[in-house]
């Protein structure tokens, strides 16, 4: 729109000062020099906003895990991945136990870093192929690829007794219960979930 007007006055000023037409074409070449210089700077900052929102979209801001609509987009593609190969897929859903009472007895900081903490040791405990998202509040739920249900019930096993290990700020310990389903032909996210 700036460049429209200037070049709209531009023209203008020409006919009422009746200038030589170089000026015109000077101004306009001002104008697209300027312009472009405008562009150099603002689409690296908009390419950076993008990845920052992109990153937000599919990342919880407070533990780090993946966020729920990541967790959802990935479990589609994975879904369709054991469709066409036959390929076992688990899912854990882990529900930290009794975890409202710390944040009523001692505020949501405490229940934050716990939070935080449980992501830590729940991701050190699954591979790095394996997603672990919040899908809110005080649920987890962990995609388990290339994974039956044995070893599932392993990975939860484990999972389980890493929670344990995590403590609140007053040194009461956290457990979770954790649900596991596989994968059978014809499962959606929800009746897997």
């Amino acid at each position: 729109i700036a460049v429209a007007f200037n070049s709209a006055v531009i023209v203008a000023w020409l006919f009422v000062l009746d200038l030589e037409t170089f000026v015109f074409v000077y101004q306009f070449a001002v104008a697209i020099v300027a312009t472009v210089a405008f562009f150099g700077v603002a689409i690296p900052l908009l390419a950076i906003d993008n990845t920052r929102l992109r990153e937000s979209v599919m990342v919880d801001r407070l533990t780090g895990a993946a966020s729920r609509e990541f967790l959802e987009r990935q479990v589609l593609l994975e879904l369709q991945r054991a469709e066409r190969s036959g390929a076992p897929l688990c899912l854990l859903v882990i529900d930290l136990d009794h975890f409202k009472a710390i944040n009523d007895e001692l505020g949501h900081a405490p229940g934050d870093q716990v939070l935080s903490e449980v992501n830590a040791v729940v991701r050190r405990v699954l591979r790095s192929g394996d997603v672990l998202a919040r899908f809110g509040g005080d649920e987890f739920v962990a995609l388990l690829t290339g994974t039956g249900p044995a070893l599932g019930e392993d990975v939860a096993e484990r999972v389980r007794s890493a929670i344990a290990g995590v403590r609140v700020s007053d040194g009461r310990p956290i457990s979770a219960s954790i649900g596991l389903t596989a994968y059978r032909a014809g499962d959606d996210f929800d009746r897997l979930f």
